[in-house]
């Protein structure tokens, strides 16, 4: 099932290309913690999270940058750097 979780993560993000927005930020949060936590690919879990965090941040949105923040910082933290992950969670 999480090798379908992720093909159906990666479509949606092909199919907002273009349209940045909350349904893109919540898709690239969703495939960073899917690939960090599931799939056990921290860098790439990491990359996802950065990447809606710039998103959100560029739409003001701060609900979507707390859940950007929340997935690199977690996966920052889980793959020992601590001192940059944790000041992502507070």
């Amino acid at each position: 099932a999480i090798p379908e979780a992720r093909k159906a993560f990666e479509a949606a993000l092909d199919l907002l290309e273009g349209h940045p927005g909350p349904e893109q930020i919540r898709a690239l949060v969703d495939l960073g913690s899917l690939l960090g936590v599931s799939l056990h690919d921290t860098t790439g879990g990491i990359a996802h999270g950065r990447w809606a965090l710039e998103l959100a941040q560029r739409q003001a949105d701060r609900q979507l940058e707390a859940a950007a923040r929340r997935t690199s910082g977690n996966l920052q933290v889980r793959s020992n750097d601590a001192a940059t992950g944790i000041p992502e969670l507070e």
